[in-house]
């Protein structure tokens, strides 16, 4: 029985260590008294009586006490339980399988909130990209609306050059627009632009929120951000120091 792998682990963590392992086979081998292990094993007295207090109290060792009518001494006789052990091994299974278990849904949860999070950001990402090709769509078309109707060119500039602080025209090209300056020119175009980079919704703005916002949206911002601070150091800084 002591040679069982389990059985074995389950053994050595309670005797503290294997070379206290001859004792519980002494025991197995009906052995009964302290004395008579210690003689068999060649174990200090006091260590046998440690190692079996130690079984004891894990309920894998029972004794029974009787009285010398002679000498009045009483004598302790043990006794191995092996029905214990398997209950032990059997029980410590259960709880690793518990375990394992509990393990297992941490994963399967961790691996179904990546899949979330992925399609989240997938799903962010494309209306992200719908919503830029709406924004541009929708300047295209207010454009052509101007035209249409007759505005002047004045007009029709204000309107195609009022996205963010204006577009270059290699950022127009990587956009789908048709290659040309939408960098706002005079100071109409110039205010009705920085105007629609002050209010986000139906709130106002500073130059520092789009900035973020910029930075958190756009791949390689600086030349935006750098044409949105020119545009309010022109239109906002310059009154204000006044």
């Amino acid at each position: 029985m002591i040679d069982d792998p389990l059985v074995k682990s389950l053994l050595t963590n309670v005797v503290e260590d294997e070379s206290n392992l001859p004792i519980v086979q002494a025991l197995i081998d009906g052995v009964e008294t302290d004395e008579a292990i210690a003689e068999k094993t060649e174990i200090k007295l006091n260590i046998v009586r440690k190692i079996l207090y130690k079984l004891y109290d894990m309920r894998l060792a029972t004794y029974k006490r009787s009285k010398d009518p002679e000498t009045q001494w009483f004598t302790y006789s043990w006794k191995f339980e092996e029905q214990e052990v398997i209950n032990h091994i059997k029980s410590d299974s259960e709880e690793y399988l518990k375990m394992l278990n509990k393990e297992l849904e941490k994963k399967k949860k961790i691996q179904c909130i990546l899949y979330v999070l992925k399609d989240t950001s997938d799903l962010i990402l494309k209306l992200l990209q719908n919503m830029i090709s709406f924004v541009l769509n929708v300047v295209k078309d207010w454009a052509k609306i101007v035209r249409e109707y007759g505005y002047p060119e004045e007009v029709q500039n204000i309107v195609e050059r009022h996205i963010g602080a204006g577009l270059s025209e290699d950022e127009a090209i990587k956009l789908g627009l048709p290659k040309k300056s939408y960098i706002p020119q005079t100071i109409e175009e110039k205010i009705v632009a920085h105007a629609d980079n002050l209010i986000s919704g139906t709130k106002e703005v500073d130059v520092d929120f789009d900035i973020a916002k910029w930075k958190r949206k756009i791949d390689e911002p600086e030349e935006d951000i750098k044409r949105l601070i020119e545009l309010d150091n022109e239109l906002i800084k310059a009154f204000e120091d006044e």
